[in-house]
């Protein structure tokens, strides 16, 4: 890695941005945070924390020498078996020699060359059975194994840096915690770094209260839907029934017990606890009534 390069942007010029990004996203977003939300308000420049990060990163592809076993077998009970041996080469791809992988999209953009997270012994593993196998289907003949002999890498881009300038926000939870809010970054618009590029955003995590009343709401989301499964498979076992003795009266209640999850369905807060709330009864008495059916059909 070379020395540190020249960020293009000062931090009050950040600090100003982000300031303007606050203001303009955040009354969307307080609701999730309140107490994150009031530091943001009196947000100042010392919060606001720029780190470099940089990886260096290489472009080539694989020259894999592979060989694989195919076999078919006939109607006849007859059986040919064939060996190939072959050379292919795989895509060119990006790959990351040091520093940080999240880089990569970064890489990708600045020469449209897609990277590489595997290692290069896995992709010429992938490329040879892919290869091999089309190769031996095309003859109708099925892949029994393969291997990779040796390959090598064949440098196509030698090996060039990118740079980008991560920002955050510090901050405390309402715990009292040391945080750090990822809200933005700055790009390399080239490999020369002639330009650079800003870009912020502002998307608060969801504080401790918050996440309680999620995962209540997720809970009686829940909660609801399998009592309205129960309530439809209630009142198939009833319409059996009726079927089977005619007891009409069995559908009033699963009836009733449906009218009042679709009345919760659409309503909201009170009224929605209400109508759940009601419908426990009917469900008590469809079990109660599914319960003396099937002593009754045994009997």
């Amino acid at each position: 890695m070379t020395d540190m390069p020249e960020l293009k942007f000062t931090k009050t010029e950040i600090y100003e941005k982000l300031k303007e990004t606050i203001a303009q996203k955040l009354p969307q977003e307080e609701s999730k945070n309140p107490h994150l939300a009031a530091q943001l308000k009196n947000l100042k420049e010392e919060d606001v924390l720029i780190e470099l990060r940089e990886a260096a990163f290489h472009a080539g592809y694989l020259r894999i020498n592979c060989t694989a076993e195919g076999f078919r077998r006939y109607d006849d009970g007859s059986y040919m078996q064939r060996t190939m041996n072959d050379e292919v080469d795989s895509a060119e791809w990006l790959f990351c020699t040091s520093g940080a992988n999240a880089l990569s999209e970064d890489a990708k953009k600045l020469t449209g060359i897609d990277y590489c997270g595997k290692t290069q012994s896995q992709i010429a593993k992938a490329v040879a059975e892919n290869y091999c196998r089309t190769q031996l289907q095309n003859l109708n003949m099925t892949m029994r194994e393969c291997r990779v002999n040796n390959y090598r890498f064949i440098e196509t881009k030698p090996e060039f840096e990118v740079y980008g300038w991560y920002i955050h926000i510090a901050y405390t939870d309402e715990k009292g915690k040391k945080c750090e809010l990822f809200c933005g970054r700055v790009c390399m618009d080239s490999l020369q770094n002639e330009e650079q590029h800003l870009s912020l955003w502002l998307t608060l995590p969801l504080c401790n209260a918050e996440k309680r009343k999620k995962a209540v709401r997720t809970a009686a989301n829940v909660l609801y839907n399998l009592l309205f499964i129960l309530s439809l498979a209630a009142y198939v076992i009833n319409c059996f029934m009726v079927s089977r003795f005619g007891t009409y009266l069995h559908l009033a209640v699963p009836a009733v017990g449906i009218v009042l999850f679709v009345c919760a369905k659409l309503t909201h807060k009170r009224a929605k606890i209400f109508f759940i709330s009601l419908s426990f009864l009917p469900i008590a008495a469809m079990i109660a009534g599914i319960f003396f059916d099937i002593l009754s059909f045994l009997a």
